[in-house]
């Protein structure tokens, strides 16, 4: 708990730093004057610096970032988490993105996401693609029958695939 609430209280730091960078601009008198090349200047590094992060090349933009003395207006851990549980998920692992679902469940919750049910969904599946029916079983009490009655359409469709290999030309399970 005390490492979730330092966590939170960086990112309310965080942003109000990125605030008080934006009410800046309001002090600025004229777009000609030194402190609005500044305060440009620093907008640019920050924009760039996202960029950077949302296109994989965290080590520059690390980089610029230290340079620039901006590293409190970027969320560079988060977007180091996002890249490791994208890379997880592109070699088949569900793994380190439930991880980060009950990290963040309250959050999810409040968003009605149902990213974490359709992680469980894929790991059943997968158990099934790998013939392993017991342990499928077995998943799906564990995990599927939590959710509520909203998902029972798709619950019952991933429940079909028990019954028809994967070699099957019947719809929709083809």
């Amino acid at each position: 708990m005390t490492d979730i609430k330092s966590e939170e209280s960086l990112y309310v730091s965080r942003s109000r730093q990125r605030l008080e960078h934006l009410n800046g601009l309001t002090k600025i008198p004229t777009a000609n004057s030194d402190a609005y090349t500044r305060w440009s200047r620093v907008r640019l590094d920050r924009i760039l610096v996202d960029y950077m992060l949302r296109e994989g090349f965290n080590e520059t933009a690390g980089q610029l970032a230290r340079e620039e003395g901006i590293e409190s207006y970027v969320d560079m851990e988060l977007f180091t988490q996002s890249k490791r549980v994208e890379q997880a998920l592109q070699r088949f692992s569900c793994t380190e993105a439930l991880q980060w679902c009950n990290e963040n469940k309250s959050n999810l919750r409040k968003m009605k996401s149902t990213f974490e049910f359709n992680l469980r969904l894929q790991e059943f599946i997968e158990l099934v693609r790998a013939r392993k029916t017991s342990e499928a079983i077995a998943y799906s009490r564990k995990y599927l029958t939590t959710w509520p009655a909203a998902h029972l359409k798709e619950i019952y469709q991933a429940m079909g695939l028990l019954a028809f290999p994967s070699t099957t030309q019947r719809m929709p399970y083809k």
